[in-house]
């Protein structure tokens, strides 16, 4: 799945895989997971133009730099490490495409559920769609969508990047009401872009993890 989700990510132009990658590699082949994404009006090709889409700055596509690898962002890592907990929950050795469709639904961060509900599908009609043909499911509903709200982004050195993110986590952990992210810039090798909501104060943390790094140095 890892090799399958690394060529969807080529074929987007990326040198990251992240979960959208896992569930376009995932609806790619005849499954009981593909059956249940079409029924909901989800074919890989749509997935892909709407992934394309999202990918473009002012109606123009990011410049890309070609890489002989490939990164796995942590929402990515975080669905492979579901998909094999639910297989071995049910007593399969390795994760059936079901599994992986359920990791990618409960795990796979808000960009998953923000592309499906472009596609005019809920992460609960997914579970609901899986419960049809008679696949296990959790007892409880995946999280709903939510919009991002605000957009303020700074970038750092990568040598900046931990204290930032250990600052980050502290004030806002995982499960907040304001949520943030990174990831590398493969266009400036050494730097990485911080994204954060309206109530996240990222100049200011970036700014007091510099003055921490430095009189810890």
């Amino acid at each position: 799945m890892l090799n399958k989700a690394g060529e969807e990510a080529k074929r987007l132009r990326q040198n990251h895989i992240g979960p959208e990658h896992y569930l376009l590699a995932l609806i790619a082949e005849p499954s009981v997971a593909t059956e249940v994404m079409r029924e909901l009006g989800v074919t890989h090709e749509r997935l892909a133009a709407r992934l394309g889409e999202l990918k473009t700055v002012n109606g123009r596509r990011p410049r890309y730099r070609a890489s002989g690898w490939t990164t796995v962002n942590p929402a990515a890592h975080e669905v492979a490490a579901w998909a094999r907990g639910v297989a071995a929950g049910r007593g399969r050795r390795r994760p059936a495409p079901e599994d992986w469709l359920l990791a990618v639904i409960y795990q796979g961060a808000n960009l998953v559920a923000s592309v499906l509900d472009g596609l005019g599908v809920s992460l609960p009609a997914v579970t609901e769609a899986l419960r049809r043909q008679g696949v296990w499911t959790p007892d409880f509903a995946p999280e709903s969508y939510r919009p991002w709200r605000g957009n303020h982004r700074v970038e750092v050195a990568r040598s900046e990047w931990q204290a930032v993110v250990d600052l980050l986590g502290e004030r806002h952990p995982p499960g907040s009401e304001w949520r943030w992210g990174f990831n590398s810039r493969r266009d400036r090798p050494g730097r990485v872009q911080f994204v954060a909501e309206d109530g996240i104060r990222l100049d200011a943390i970036v700014a007091e993890a510099r003055r921490s790094r430095e009189g810890s140095i």
